[in-house]
C-alpha cells in the first residue's frame, strides 16, 4: 500500500490511498479544477504521483537533497521494495498553482 497527494512541510498533507487492488495511475494535477487550484494551498512544497509502481516525488528545488524526501517516504508509505521511486524537481509546469 501506498499513497499519492500534495504535500507542505509541517502542515498538510491530502492523498489518495493504493493498494494491491487499486494501483491506479494519478497525476494529482487532476484532482483540482480551477478554483481549487487557487483556493486549495498558496505555495506546495511538493506533490507524489505514480504510474503504476513507480511512484515520482515531486518537490521543490530547496528540499531536494535536504534528508526530506525519506520523510515522505514515510509519511506516504513508499518504502515497498517493489516501488521505483523518481525524485524530480517541481517546477513551474508541475505546479498545482496558477499564478
Amino acid at each position: 500500500m501506498f499513497y499519492t497527494g500534495v504535500f507542505t512541510i509541517g502542515t498538510c498533507s491530502v492523498m489518495r490511498e493504493h493498494n494491491e487492488t487499486r494501483v491506479f495511475n494519478d497525476d494529482v494535477l487532476s484532482w483540482f479544477d480551477e478554483k481549487q487550484k487557487q483556493d486549495f494551498i498558496l505555495q506546495p512544497d511538493g506533490y507524489v504521483s505514480n504510474i503504476g509502481n513507480a511512484i515520482t516525488i515531486h518537490i521543490s528545488k530547496e528540499l531536494i537533497g535536504t534528508g526530506f524526501e525519506t520523510d515522505l517516504k514515510q509519511t506516504f508509505h513508499l518504502n515497498d521494495d517493489n516501488l521505483e521511486i523518481i525524485i524530480e524537481e517541481l517546477d513551474e509546469n508541475s505546479s498545482i498553482l496558477i499564478y
